[in-house]
């Protein structure tokens, strides 16, 4: 069966310098897929590429107030312009791709029930699930992308990442979409199997917990990122500024 996503994987990063503990997650991927291409875009490559190839969008590119909502924002550009699949450091492969995206135009992952169930503030948004942005994969051009480029423009001034240009946006772009049948989105066992908590309380690094893992795992997301957890420093200190005025 012809894959019309094409055979590259997309990380990003502030520079070719990747923090050390994720080398290994990212060997998995090419070990798993080795005759895909790799490509490790730099905070200085995404700023040129959305200059060049969407210009119309850098005044809010470059007005994002965190370096996360940039990360965010350009992996929805760099599968809209050249496709194939763009996956967060932290995540780690535990199969060959082409299966999973054999014949598809475009891949998202529902996160774990419980991100919901367990959540009072993606409750009160009236989420009954989540898509998360952690691993996209589709074909170039895809019209949900701009879809999603839409609410990035609408939502640039909310302050809340997730809402900006996180899950929460990518969720509500997936809801409002008026053509789902062009979407497949699959089930969290695939991609997401473990809850961010769980990863949190280290269980990924225990062997046991590994063998619980569904047999139906393409990959696990670890729930580490970075540019999140300094977004999230970054929001508590300007809070407690605010406190101090």
């Amino acid at each position: 069966m012809d894959n019309p996503i094409p055979r590259v994987i997309h990380q990003t990063w502030k520079t070719a310098r990747i923090p050390p503990q994720w080398e290994p997650l990212r060997d998995t991927w090419r070990r798993l897929n080795p005759q895909w291409e790799f490509r490790l875009w730099t905070d200085e490559d995404n700023a040129e590429f959305i200059a060049e190839q969407y210009p119309w969008f850098l005044a809010t590119f470059e007005g994002y107030d965190q370096a996360i909502k940039r990360a965010d924002a350009v992996r929805y550009f760099i599968m809209h312009r050249y496709g194939g699949v763009y996956v967060d450091l932290d995540f780690e492969a535990l199969r060959p791709l082409d299966r999973l995206l054999a014949g598809e135009d475009l891949v998202l992952g529902w996160e774990p029930k419980a991100h919901v169930d367990n959540d009072a503030g993606v409750q009160s948004r009236g989420f009954e699930a989540i898509v998360g942005n952690a691993f996209l994969a589709s074909k170039p051009g895809h019209p949900f992308w701009e879809a999603v480029f839409e609410g990035l423009v609408n939502h640039r001034k909310l302050p809340a990442v997730l809402d900006a240009t996180g899950p929460f946006l990518l969720t509500r772009a997936y809801r409002d979409y008026p053509y789902p049948s062009q979407l497949t989105i699959v089930p969290s066992e695939m991609l997401y199997p473990v809850t961010k908590w769980e990863a949190w309380k280290g269980t990924l690094e225990l062997d046991k917990a590994r063998a619980k893992l569904p047999k139906e795992a393409y990959a696990v997301h670890h729930w580490n990122g970075m540019y999140r957890r300094e977004a999230l420093i970054d929001l508590v200190r300007r809070r407690l500024g605010r406190k101090d005025q």
